[in-house]
Formats: C-alpha cells, structure tokens, sequence
C-alpha cells in the first residue's frame, strides 16, 4: 500500500519504528515515513486515540514567562539546527505543549504558530507567548488547512 506525504503528496517509506522511549505511558508501537520528495518524517499512522498517550498531567504549564524561559534553555540546540537550514521564515510546532521550543524560535524572528491539543497550552501560547495557536488533537487535518511554512518541527 503506497502511503502520500500529508504534506507534499510524494511518496513516503517506512523509516523507523519504535516505542515510546520518551514518555514510557505504553508499550505500543509506533511507525514513522518518510517523504521521498520533501523529506518530512510524520508518524503513520496517527493513533485515533491520540489523546490517551498523554495524560491529564502531562502539562505542567509554567507560571509566567520568566518560567518559561528558565525552561526554554534546554531546547536551544533544536533552535541551532532550524537555524542552520533556515534562518528566518515561517515555522510551525505540532505539540509545542507550553511552548518553549516556540518561544525559543520566536524571539529569535521566526513567525511561529502551533497545533496543539491541550486548550490550557493554547490559551498560555496565545495569550502569554503571543503566538498563533491552533487547538487539534487531529495535525494532519489541520496542517492542510494551514497552508505553506518554511520550517515545520
């Protein structure tokens, strides 16, 4: 079964699978593609229960920006590696949570958006982050409503 790009169109390959090392919730597995033409690794496919492998407490929203500074440090070396590929433009974050990483990329003069799921997280992006939040349990859906972006992480 040939399976598209969500993004592109092109044709994908499986790429990895693996468990979920990160956050360890389950032992369910999970298999990437990726995109021959554009190169964008995307999970494949997306649980429709998405929801379950992140828990009511997985998001410990930080009290104010100086927090989330503090916690922002630790992603500097995802900044460094967008930068090198392109260092100003348009980038969209799917799971930003709180946002550190897009943060991050903002004050560095990137136009940030995000998809996130956790209504709380999009609240704290917009209104404390002062970025475009979109709220989806669903990214592919949303990513083809959104149109082109120069750095997708």
């Amino acid at each position: 079964m040939t399976i598209h790009c969500p993004y592109c169109n092109g044709v994908t390959t499986s790429t990895i699978q693996t468990k979920d090392y990160n956050r360890g919730v389950s032992e369910d597995t999970f298999d990437y593609s990726r995109c021959s033409t554009c190169g964008f690794v995307f999970l494949n496919p997306v649980p429709s229960n998405i929801g379950k492998y992140y828990l009511s407490d997985y998001y410990d929203i930080p009290q104010n920006l100086d927090q989330l500074r503090l916690l922002a440090e630790k992603q500097k070396h995802k900044l460094r590696t967008i930068q090198d590929l392109a260092p100003m433009g348009t980038l969209l974050e799917i799971g930003s949570s709180y946002g550190d990483f897009a943060y991050l990329a903002k004050q560095a003069g990137y136009d940030v958006s995000a998809i996130e799921m956790d209504e709380r997280c999009c609240q704290f992006l917009r209104v404390e982050v002062g970025i475009k939040a979109y709220q989806s349990n669903n990214p592919t859906e949303t990513l083809a409503d959104l149109g082109q972006y120069d750095i997708i992480a």
